[in-house]
């Protein structure tokens, strides 16, 4: 029995749910594989022009069922804390720092482009002094479970096989620490024939990328021979060999996805396991829909199926009357609570609430006025903009139509109804905030509108019949705030629980008045310089969670009953289709599966956790990959109060300087991946320093992450 079949080698290393994980695995990817025809024919043409074929091994000839390679050390970390203890706690990390703390001595002190498995290991034994196990048992139980995760890629098998029936030369040649003799063991119980040579670089010590492997690979053939190589990386496989004459013919069907930040520990594993066979067995489709549909039946399910059951949980101890999921980013839990049963689990009655900052914290300003005066409370939530907003748009958010006197009287006070408020310009806002208290007798009269609406709207859905739950995304409790705020204006005393994703410190000042609040994957008693994976998470849990209908603006009594006003954007519409669409579907018909059988593919109903769900946030938000930033990065966001501009969650930016990229990185929604676009987008002198500027920016976030940046 091989030791890629061998159950029992299996039950030495991991755990039994890792066990049934990886075994699951393995047959979905070879059984649901989709053998791309059109790039075998593309190959078949090619083949009649080489005289020799050259193969890349891994993400090529061989293909691993983890997301990215580094997730081997994850499995390791967990085979290790498994089996010996929890000494063994971040294994994963530190192995990881010992492969670039080698290349680094290998470099600097004998210009060598490659390191050995021994080199890692023996510098790995500096970083773990305490470790149970010796360097070579370590490296020993890496090249084991590699075995066990790395499978032949179907296409390579058969274009191998092509060339040695057409009697073309065939060598495989692999930029990797693994020794020669260990790649060839690897290739061999994946099926491709053991009689075949191989070039690695841990054995010449010279790799494909820096060029004199190439030259390595000609001097094995007669002088010129022609040569066509075939592999997935840009500069080893395509760039650098055709600078060596070699022609080329890329594979990418089985490249796994290079996060090279975010999370690396056993946590990350049901992701990246779910995440690979999604990659490698959906049906292909639009760009969009593939990476939104694949990142839907893994992602999706872990970070929202954990966040309904939190939920579940929470709810249980607090026993409210009811639980109220908040529109509109309370629509996909609200689609996963029902999913999961947990209305007859918890035995609580559950609705959807529609609501928005807009339509309940103008009313609630109300509460703190009068005719004669606005509260400063009051003041700010009027002027809050978080990008340069115009006096008429904060006029006409108020309510205020473009004919009003009081549009007219801006106009002649502020030069025009185009004048420019940002927070970032403290004197606009203050004479802003100046204009509204001269006018606070109108302003007034439209916020007791919003007040008096929102009100009845509430208490016709039984909000004021407390105790109740409210579920939304976050972030500082305000809706409920405010909500809190009109219940008691209406003469009743509200009893709310507010379960949130995440808090931030802003938060702590509405407790007060909003009553309990709670987050999931953080809260206002961290520091928000600590939560920097949640907050580069926040613009993408807003978006993937949201309902395809407009934000509520407001209420209006209609035949008797309080109905909610959406305001309908065909921005918001059309990427719901494109991308939120594809992604809630995939989510939802996992988790159905996952709630009747207990497994769907490779994920468990036990892998519904927290620290598994914030392990894939985080690695999703400070490590996207191309695809992501793409797709994800290109969902237009509206973080106004007042829903009227839109601007791309990473906004490309035209040849700007330093301080530009900084400052645009600095109002992203989500950060991290806006300062990857940047630096993609940079190059030279320019890319250097911005390097070293984004670095200091993201000086809080942890090492991996931001070694991204260089």
């Amino acid at each position: 029995m091989s030791v890629i079949s061998s159950h029992s080698a299996l039950n030495r290393l991991f755990s039994s749910t890792l066990q049934t994980r990886l075994i699951t695995a393995r047959a979905l990817v070879q059984e649901q594989w989709q053998l791309d025809t059109a790039w075998l024919e593309s190959f078949k043409n090619k083949l009649n022009t080489a005289d020799v074929i050259t193969f890349d091994v891994f993400d090529t000839a061989l293909t691993r069922i983890v997301e990215t390679p580094a997730d081997v050390f994850a499995l390791m970390e967990d085979s290790l804390t498994h089996n010996y203890s929890p000494t063994f706690n971040n294994f994963a990390l530190e192995r990881e720092t010992a492969e670039q703390v080698a290349r680094h001595t290998a470099w600097h002190q004998e210009k060598r482009h490659e390191v050995t498995q021994h080199d890692i290991y023996t510098t790995l034994a500096g970083l773990l002094p305490q470790t149970l196990c010796s360097p070579h048992h370590l490296a020993a139980l890496e090249r084991e479970i590699e075995h066990h995760v790395c499978l032949a890629t179907p296409e390579i098998q058969q274009a191998v096989t092509m060339a040695l029936q057409a009697k073309r030369h065939v060598l495989f040649v692999s930029d990797m620490y693994l020794s020669g003799k260990h790649i060839c063991q690897l290739l061999t119980q994946a099926g491709y024939p053991a009689s075949l040579a191989l070039l690695a670089s841990s054995d010449t010590l010279h790799t494909k990328a820096e060029g004199h492997q190439w030259r390595l690979v000609k001097n094995k053939y007669p002088a010129g021979a022609k040569i066509l190589h075939i592999g997935d990386n840009q500069q080893s496989d395509v760039a650098s060999p055709n600078k060596h004459g070699i022609a080329t013919h890329p594979y990418l069907h089985a490249r796994s996805a290079p996060r090279k930040g975010g999370p690396l520990c056993p946590a990350i594993l049901p992701f990246s396991i779910a995440s690979r066979v999604a990659q490698l067995t959906h049906p292909r489709c639009t760009a969009g829909q593939n990476t939104m549909a694949q990142l839907g039946a893994s992602w999706g399910v872990l970070v929202v199926g954990a966040y309904a059951k939190w939920l579940a949980t929470q709810a249980a101890q607090v026993k409210p009357r009811h639980i109220f999921f908040c529109a509109r980013d309370g629509e996909l839990p609200y689609a996963a609570w029902k999913t999961l049963g947990l209305d007859a689990e918890t035995q609580i009655p559950s609705s959807y609430l529609y609501l928005s900052r807009k339509a309940l914290n103008f009313g609630a300003a109300a509460t703190s006025c009068s005719p004669e005066h606005l509260s400063p409370a009051a003041l700010e939530t009027l002027t809050q903009t978080y990008r340069p907003n115009s006096v008429k748009a904060l006029l006409t958010r108020i309510g205020f139509t473009e004919h009003s006197p009081i549009m007219q009287q801006a106009a002649q006070q502020f030069g025009s109804l185009q004048h420019s408020i940002f927070w970032s310009t403290p004197n606009s806002v203050m004479h802003f905030k100046a204009f509204l208290q001269h006018h606070a007798a109108e302003v007034y009269a439209r916020l007791c509108i919003d007040r008096d609406n929102a009100t009845a709207y509430l208490l016709q859905q039984g909000a004021h019949q407390g105790p109740i739950a409210l579920v939304d995304v976050g972030w500082h409790g305000t809706m409920q705030a405010s909500i809190a705020q009109l219940l008691r204006h209406a003469g009743y005393v509200p009893q709310i629980y507010g379960f949130y994703c995440g808090l931030w410190n802003r938060a702590q000042r509405n407790r007060p008045i909003a009553g309990w609040l709670d987050g999931a994957f953080g809260n206002d008693f961290l520091p928000d310089n600590t939560q920097y994976a949640l907050r580069n998470a926040v613009a993408i849990l807003e978006n993937l969670f949201t309902a395809n209908h407009g934000t509520t603006v407001g209420y209006q009594n209609h035949n008797g009953t309080m109905v909610p006003l959406l305001a309908h954007s065909e921005i918001e519409s059309a990427q719901h289709v494109r991308i939120i669409q594809p992604f809630q579907t995939a989510t939802l018909a996992t988790l159905k599966q996952l709630s009747a059988t207990g497994q769907a593919q490779t994920l468990l109903s036990t892998d519904l956790t927290l620290e598994t769900a914030f392990a894939s946030l985080a690695r999703l938000a400070l490590s996207p990959t191309t695809n992501e930033l793409h797709d994800i990065g290109s969902l237009e966001h509206c973080g106004d109060i007042s829903h009227a501009s839109y601007l791309p969650l990473v906004h490309p930016l035209t040849h700007p300087t330093i301080a530009e990229c900084i400052e645009e990185t600095n109002k992203s929604e989500w950060p991290m991946a806006t300062a990857l676009t940047l630096l993609a987008h940079s190059k030279g002198a320019e890319k250097t320093a911005l390097t070293h500027a984004l670095t200091a920016l993201f000086s809080h976030y942890d090492t991996r992450t931001r070694a991204q940046l260089q």
